[in-house]
């Protein structure tokens, strides 16, 4: 049996191109930013709303109706883990906000960067 230490292929990769590295890095960075801000604006949706009944909505009640824990709806509010798309719009359905109330803020400066080299998309008209 070999006394190797087994390294995962990312660890090769980051050993070998430091470039990629520091763009998953940015990448993690950027998440964690959008995470950060996207939950910044659904406390303050949920601390602006009352439940049907008038009262304040907690955690585990915005949990019950979106399927959710109130662990983990405390966790996106504090930003320290991201949402699905299927997530957001459960959140979006159940506040009846916009997209705009709920990303707002939220952009990407990893493709403003790579727009600079490689230009905008060109959209078709529907």
């Amino acid at each position: 049996m070999s006394s190797k230490i087994k390294m995962h292929t990312c660890e090769i990769i980051f050993m070998t191109r430091p470039a990629i590295k520091k763009e998953y890095e940015d990448k993690l960075r950027e998440d964690a930013e959008i995470a950060s801000i996207i939950g910044a604006n659904l406390r303050l949706i949920r601390e602006s709303s009352k439940t049907p009944e008038g009262c304040d909505i907690s955690h585990a009640w915005l949990g019950n109706l979106t399927a959710l824990s109130r662990v983990t709806m405390w966790q996106f509010e504090k930003g320290k883990c991201g949402m699905t798309v299927a997530t957001l719009v459960r959140l979006k359905e159940a506040f009846g906000c916009s997209w705009d109330d709920l990303l707002g803020g939220c952009e990407s400066n990893i493709v403003k960067e790579r727009k600079r080299f490689t230009g905008e998309i060109k959209r078709k008209k529907r």
